[in-house]
């Protein structure tokens, strides 16, 4: 049978449906929509990036969404017309590689769509149209779609010497500027006493161990930093608060602009996505000065769509594909 059979007082219904998976660097989150896009649930759970966690771990947490989705809610894989994942992490052949055998071994006969998690928020944002998205969440990265259809990136490679704006970035600046305070190689900060508190410690040194030691707090972790140096900013008018967030909002607006020029979209349609952004008032509203100073006739806007909801559209694009090429064969 096409799809998956659910029984009720004798009658039997064929359920068929998509599924779109937005793996971020902090957590993920799953929905399954029916034929005509009614969500029929969602599901969250831990990071998918294969960059900051252990393939075991990632292997689980994927096992467990689609567990979830069988065992649970009913549905079965034969049902199943089409799945999109926009996973954080994925640069090169090997980091596709490694989430593709993952899939595989679920056992999908539908078609997958496998692509970084930017390109499924720029699917949210533009439903293909031109445009740009600049994503700000535990890592940053920036995407654009230009007249032709071509994808365009920037920025996304890392955290060793990118990551530039985003919450782990503003969160290891906060650590630093902590630090030089603590040396008197800096000035004074509030930064100082945020930090103590958020690792509950009374002398700053204390949190080296969390820092370096066998467990190390993750990215996510530091990233959660990035709303006390949003605070220090907005309420105690902080200096160094300050000082981060317009340098981060410098390396956004730099990457927003070497995608504009790239894409050359007349409309200047940019939509900014990811929890840092979002969430930072400051950093949105720097951001969306120094563009105007750039664009003046810009258009910017925060995503109003959840990313999942782009996985969603590439995977009844996928499946639209297939049912094309199939129908130009038999022709």
């Amino acid at each position: 049978m096409d799809g998956e059979t659910i029984s009720q007082k004798g009658m039997i219904f064929i359920i068929n449906y998509y599924i779109g998976i937005d793996g971020g660097g902090t957590n993920c989150r799953l929905i399954a929509v029916d034929e005509q896009l009614n969500q029929i649930l969602a599901i969250d759970g831990g990071s998918t990036n294969t960059a900051s966690n252990t393939l075991v771990s990632v292997s689980e947490t994927f096992n467990r969404l689609f567990s979830l989705l069988f065992s649970q809610h009913g549905l079965t894989k034969e049902g199943c017309l089409g799945l999109c994942i926009g996973n954080s992490g994925l640069d090169n052949e090997a980091s596709f590689k490694k989430i593709n055998n993952i899939i595989d071994k679920v056992g999908f006969s539908c078609p997958i769509t496998i692509v970084n998690d930017g390109v499924i928020a720029l699917a949210s944002a533009t439903r293909g149209n031109p445009g740009v998205i600049i994503i700000s969440g535990t890592g940053s990265i920036a995407y654009g779609l230009d007249t032709d259809g071509n994808i365009i990136r920037c920025g996304g490679w890392g955290p060793m010497f990118d990551a530039i704006g985003s919450g782990y970035w503003i969160g290891k600046e906060a650590l630093k500027h902590a630090f030089y305070a603590y040396d008197g190689r800096g000035p004074d900060t509030v930064l100082t006493q945020v930090i103590k508190e958020a690792f509950y410690i009374t002398d700053l040194p204390d949190c080296l161990e969390q820092l370096y030691g066998e467990k190390a707090l993750n990215k996510a972790d530091i990233a959660k930093i990035a709303i006390e140096v949003e605070q220090g900013a907005q309420v105690y008018g902080d200096a160094v608060c300050m000082q981060i967030l317009n340098e981060a909002a410098d390396g956004l607006v730099k990457m927003a602009n070497a995608v504009l020029k790239r894409t050359g979209t007349l409309s200047k349609h940019i939509t900014v996505s990811g929890g840092c952004i979002l969430n930072n008032a400051y950093l949105f509203d720097v951001f969306t000065r120094k563009i105007n100073e750039i664009y003046p006739t810009a258009y910017i806007n925060k995503l109003e769509h959840e990313p999942v909801w782009g996985a969603i559209y590439l995977a009844v694009q996928s499946n639209t594909y297939v049912e094309s090429v199939g129908e130009e064969t038999e022709i």
